[in-house]
């Protein structure tokens, strides 16, 4: 009970400071995410028709039920999230405890505590990490007993020869294990390499891997292989989409994993900078320290697979402990160092929520580790009955004071340490400052900042990060596109122009490369309208639709273009369908308003107006135009409130001033 306690207060004390910790850069997909808000329908096109990225219907479940208990409130997230990092540490002790490992309260602790766990539970959008792992260790701890009840089975003692099997306790044990990898694998697809885990876990406890092993670890494969497919599919055709991932060879590829593999492994033996986004490594480095990486790791593996076969002696048992922890550790990894295409290789080649259910096996062989120790120095305080004329020793006992004290202190300074990096998690511009103070050479990181910076009222830093960002990689279309429209809200249009037609280049290169990039058409469209090529921009918005239909953005960009090109009723037909398909957007009930306006329909016009300030009632631009509309309808008196209610709300809205002083006098 003390010890459950200690875990508790550690992972309360760990990640307070990020309970109120607000959204963070793609917490947005949760946020604004209509499907996630709308009522029974949206939970079934989470399982049968996902907009989403990644196919992860039961994170999208879960997150289904939060907003509809506690809505956009972060707080209520967080501590989900820290209650599933709990369980899942609790779990980790359960199993642990079940091989054997000696202590695994001290896993448990240490994975509560450890700082590459941090970005996991005080990021809102990874809380797929902290929900897959918990189902994962069930079917883990399920295995163990389907797996004892079934060896059981074939060696029956003489007197129970004549008993009949004992069938569904076993059934039962093997069914919740398959659940709890299904589940886990809808929650999110890095579970994928479980059912090797599980051949890995039959070699540990039998020193082989027979027949009876791959026909029951087939079913498992079978789950593996097509939700791992459905994941490739996701990825491929929605999460890339028009980011650039790094294309290189298989040679290179695989040198980078290499390097990604001791990466990881470093970091969670020595957690001293951590950082949302890591530095990446050029393509020599890649190369030729990645298949360097390489040998000393199979050098590594080839001594303690000699050592495992010695048989039970204890180094044989420490080898074999070393060889499961590890390859717990390297089998989860194995889906995101670099082999398979990812979207988050075009920020980084590394990143901490990849290593979360990985770091459950380096903490459990640390904690075998130290009990391993304990085991000796306790071994030498117990004196057989020929030694109890000897003195004392001493020293045994010592080292057994020593080891617990620098034990404890190491799970200290990680708690601390875990305590200060959950402090960076509080906002956006807390959050990109720290990594752009630890990580100059990422032009994700300084176009973050950039736009963080702008939308809190401060276009001149924001500028300073956005021109370092195109600085380091002139190729980072995203990045062009913001700092474009930074300088174009100053008014700098002369100057935004140079960075929108960079953007324009490289969307057309990326089409010309590849036509079915999904969503390059659509940011494509966009500068296409900005820099007043509307025309070509409906092309691209168009094929764009025909990609996904379903999109309200596209219809929305879709709708501006044609609005410029003085094709209304097409125009509104698109915001029409826009509102259909996210009703909460006040910006787009603001322009399908505006659109009918324009067409001479003031009166439908307003009701839009209304809509758009039900949903956001300081929304400047709705006050404006709500204001046009009921000065066309000779409605003046309301009209002139909205038009005051926008200059209160933006002061400088030369518009909005200018259609009040437009307006007839009010009488005496």
């Amino acid at each position: 009970m003390l010890q459950a306690a200690i875990i508790v207060l550690a992972g309360w004390y760990v990640f307070s400071p990020a309970l109120h910790g607000d959204w963070l850069w793609d917490d947005h997909e949760i946020r604004d995410n209509p499907t996630l808000h709308e009522g029974w329908p949206g939970l079934g096109k989470i399982w049968v028709a996902p907009t989403t990225t990644d196919y992860y219907p039961v994170e999208a479940t879960f997150l289904w039920v939060a907003w509809h208990l506690w809505g956009d409130s972060v707080a209520g997230y967080h501590l989900a999230n820290l209650g599933l990092h709990l369980a899942g540490a609790f779990l980790l002790w359960r199993v642990l405890a079940r091989l054997g490992v000696r202590p695994a309260f001290l896993a448990a602790l240490l994975f509560v505590v450890h700082p590459l766990a941090v970005e996991s539970v005080a990021w809102i959008s990874e809380i797929k990490n902290t929900l897959s792992l918990p189902f994962l260790l069930l079917a883990t701890l399920a295995w163990i007993e389907w797996d004892e009840v079934a060896q059981a089975g074939t060696r029956l003692r003489p007197a129970e020869l004549g008993a009949p099997p004992r069938q569904a306790p076993a059934l039962l044990w093997y069914v919740a294990s398959l659940l709890g990898f299904l589940v886990a694998m809808l929650s999110k697809s890095s579970a994928v390499m479980f059912p090797a885990v599980l051949l890995l876990y039959a070699w540990w406890r039998r020193g082989r891997v027979g027949w009876a092993d791959l026909r029951a670890t087939a079913p498992f494969f079978l789950v593996s292989l097509i939700l791992g497919l459905v994941a490739i599919h996701f990825q491929s055709d929605r999460a890339i989409g028009d980011w650039r991932t790094p294309v290189a060879g298989l040679l290179p590829r695989a040198g980078g994993a290499g390097l990604a593999l001791v990466f990881y492994f470093w970091k969670c033996v020595c957690p001293l900078e951590v950082m949302p986004i890591y530095p990446g490594w050029s393509a020599g480095m890649a190369l030729l320290d990645g298949w360097f990486a390489w040998l000393t790791i199979a050098g590594v593996l080839l001594g303690l697979v000699r050592q495992a076969r010695l048989g039970p002696s204890p180094l044989g048992a420490a080898a074999r402990n070393s060889l499961l922890g590890f390859g717990w550790f390297a089998l989860f990894l194995l889906p995101v160092l670099g082999f398979i295409p990812m979207a988050y290789q075009h920020i980084a080649p590394v990143g901490d929520q990849l290593v979360y259910i990985s770091l459950a096996g380096i903490v459990g062989l640390a904690a075998g580790a130290v009990g391993a120790v304990l085991k000796v120095a306790q071994a030498g305080t117990r004196l057989r009955p020929a030694e109890r004329g000897t003195p004392p020793r001493q020293a045994p006992a010592l080292l057994r004071i020593v080891g617990c004290t620098a034990v404890a202190a190491i799970v200290l300074s990680l708690a601390i340490k875990s305590h200060a990096y959950a402090g960076v998690f509080v906002n956006q511009e807390t959050l990109w400052t720290y990594n752009a103070e630890h990580n100059s050479r990422s032009s994700s990181v300084y176009s973050n900042l950039g736009f963080v910076l702008n939308r809190s009222g401060h276009p001149g830093p924001a500028a300073v990060s956005y021109e370092k960002a195109v600085e380091l990689d002139p190729d980072d279309a995203e990045a062009q596109d913001e700092f474009a429209d930074l300088l174009a809200g100053q008014n700098k249009i002369a100057e935004a122009r140079p960075h929108y037609e960079k953007a324009i280049a490289v969307y057309t290169a990326a089409l010309q490369r590849d036509s079915s990039l999904r969503g390059v058409n659509n940011r494509l469209g966009l500068d296409l309208t900005k820099v007043g090529r509307a025309a070509e921009a409906v092309v691209q918005f168009e094929q764009a639709l025909a990609r996904n239909p379903v999109s309200y953005e596209v219809h929305t960009n879709l709708g501006l273009a044609l609005f410029h090109l003085g094709r209304i009723p097409e125009a509104i037909s698109h915001y029409a369908a826009a509102a259909r398909l996210n009703p909460g957007s006040a910006t787009i009930q603001s322009n399908l308003g505006y659109a009918l306006v324009v067409a001479g329909r003031p009166a439908e016009a307003l009701v839009h107006f209304e809509q758009a300030l039900q949903i956001d009632p300081d929304y400047p631009g709705a006050h404006n135009n709500a204001g046009y509309a009921l000065a066309q309808l000779g409605r003046y008196a309301e009209a002139r409130s909205q038009f005051e209610a926008a200059l209160r709300l933006t002061p400088d809205d030369a518009e909005a001033r200018s259609n009040l002083a437009r307006l007839p006098p009010p009488p005496p």
